[in-house]
């Protein structure tokens, strides 16, 4: 095709319920997607990396009404959820276990705004409103907006401030790092509402395959 030709599909894909539902889903589950500066551009987000099956076929923005997700963690659940959410009837998710049954539901849920950095800025403030609105929408009750400590291990001392006590082990000096940029959510109950939505929503989810 004409030079640029790929790089137009790509955004026409990120601009459809399509390409809205798997940058969100991304961006739930953390996943850095390529280009993330262009993220939160006004309704116009770069999702190179997820559109380039779209970039490399001809004509019209690849957009499927059949969608198979393979995996029910937190990427397949989330992915499941926006896409239903956006209109897609016909979403089918194959899940060899459970949902969340490996590291989707296993994880320690940390979730912090601020601690980005160049291109990540963005991506990180971008998911911590997501899950803050999932958590309001779903009625996730793990979640939960917590500050955050920094903690320098070693030897007490006169000059020591101790604002975690109850933490064992020896503390040099604590400092409270970030007042209102972290949050906390059980991961096994997140991945289990979306995937309870998304079959609300009309997903299909076939176990055992």
């Amino acid at each position: 095709g004409k030079p640029g030709e790929a790089s137009q599909r790509a955004r026409a894909f990120s601009e459809t319920s399509m390409g809205q539902g798997l940058l969100r889903a991304g961006i739930v589950a953390g996943f850095l997607i390529r280009s993330s500066a262009a993220l939160l551009g006004p309704r116009r987000p770069l999702v190179r990396s997820m559109a380039s099956l779209a970039a490399s076929r001809v004509g019209e923005p690849w957009a499927p009404k059949k969608v198979v997700i393979c995996g029910a963690g937190l990427h397949g659940s989330a992915l499941a959820y926006y896409l239903t959410k956006a209109g897609h009837q016909d979403v089918t998710v194959v899940e060899r276990e459970a949902v969340a049954c490996a590291a989707s539901g296993k994880g320690g849920g940390f979730l912090a705004r601020d601690w980005g950095s160049g291109p990540t800025v963005q991506l990180h403030k971008a998911s911590f409103a997501l899950h803050e609105e999932l958590a309001r929408d779903l009625k996730v009750n793990s979640y939960r907006r917590i500050p955050v400590l920094s903690v320098q291990p070693g030897k007490r001392t006169e000059r020591t401030v101790d604002l975690c006590p109850w933490l064992d082990g020896d503390i040099s000096t604590s400092s409270l790092m970030d007042p209102d940029g972290g949050a906390q959510v059980a991961p096994l109950e997140l991945c289990t509402k979306l995937m309870a939505a998304a079959q609300a929503q009309g997903a299909k989810l076939v176990m055992g395959a």
